[in-house]
């Protein structure tokens, strides 16, 4: 088939267009400044199954097509749509790989779009697919030379809330909703939607009283009895400097991880272990200024996977008063020798 025949071939001016972009369009590409039929198709799929007019529809892929071809099957009322959305995509990506002059400042990107509705409607919903399909690496890659997650993704949402306003659809507020769901994924709320952030952090510091000699290993004890919980613990680093008399453990959400069994399972440590620790619940924008560098441990077979799994699953689903005492067994006591001792045997729990 060629264009020529295209016209004779297709129905409407939807089809044609459609016809035109399988011959015109890369079936996949590296770069947004040339997007993928891929993509495109996707797009005309999401718009059709929100039973957009088809008017619009057309738009959303007949800006992709050849000029002449293009202005040819727009309406004459949309040409203005149709003039507005290359240079509205190119604003948009611009918006994506833009960072402030100096790497500490908190300033954010101008996200202002001057575009007709139905054009800035149509770029919600190619980014919207991009999220989908996880085209956003491509743009991640292309827009600046040092990846920079954090940046992206709050120019991202910025751009997201600029085409949600005051829009007459939903497809501004679906990807907004896509943007925080990524932006949960990557693990970003604290530093980008702090207000948001439903994770909760402990800290757990060593006594004063306890020996010099005995700090830093029943702290590594209890970071490794952690860790074999499948839980994310984690030191304050300053600097080149470690502070390890000072454990810091996290409930994330995302893990669900924010359950009661998890919040007995540090009132029982600090009362089976109050001669040794000093466990504090924080809120999660006070604990960034301690510089936390979080750790998990890492699966690389899969029975070391189902033991941890397993640990996990057992310590967020358990109804006991004491959570400790689903997997170790000793008895509470007031001394400190034998906190110590109790806390170095733990450590050894499998």
């Amino acid at each position: 088939m060629n264009e020529n025949s295209i016209g004779l071939i297709a129905t409407t001016p939807l089809a044609e267009a459609l016809a035109l972009a399988v011959v015109n369009m890369p079936r996949r590409t590296g770069s947004l400044d040339n997007i993928s039929l891929e993509v495109a198709l996707s797009a005309v799929a999401d718009m059709t199954a929100r039973n957009h007019p088809e008017n619009d529809v057309l738009m959303s892929v007949v800006w992709l097509l050849p000029k002449t071809d293009a202005v040819r099957l727009t309406p004459h009322y949309l040409l203005p749509v149709l003039d507005a959305l290359p240079s509205l995509w190119r604003r948009i990506l611009g918006i994506l790989a833009w960072q402030p002059k100096e790497e500490s400042s908190t300033e954010q990107p101008d996200a202002a779009l001057n575009a007709p509705q139905l054009a800035k409607t149509i770029a919600a919903v190619y980014l919207n697919c991009l999220l989908e399909m996880r085209e956003t690496d491509i743009i991640f890659s292309e827009s600046r030379p040092t990846p920079d997650k954090f940046r992206f993704y709050r120019n991202l949402l910025c751009v997201a809330r600029v085409l949600a306003e005051n829009a007459p659809d939903l497809s501004g507020e679906r990807l907004v909703a896509a943007v925080r769901s990524d932006i949960a994924h990557h693990n970003l709320k604290p530093q980008i939607l702090p207000d948001e952030v439903q994770d909760r952090i402990w800290q757990i510091e060593v006594r004063p009283e306890v020996p010099d000699e005995q700090k830093e290993p029943v702290l590594d004890a209890l970071k490794t009895f952690f860790g074999n919980l499948w839980l994310t613990t984690g030191y304050s680093h300053d600097n080149a400097e470690v502070d390890r008399k000072r454990l810091f453990l996290i409930a994330e959400e995302r893990r669900a991880e924010t359950v009661p069994s998890l919040e007995r399972l540090m009132t029982a440590v600090s009362i089976r272990f109050s001669k040794l620790f000093r466990v504090v619940k924080m809120q999660g924008c006070n604990a960034q200024k301690f510089n936390v560098q979080w750790h998990r441990h890492f699966i690389d077979h899969w029975h070391m996977g189902l033991r941890y799994e397993g640990r996990h699953f057992a310590l967020l689903h358990t109804q006991a008063i004491d959570p400790l005492s689903v997997f170790v067994k000793f008895e509470t006591s007031t001394d400190m020798e034998t906190q110590i001792e109790q806390i170095l045997r733990m450590a050894k729990s499998r």
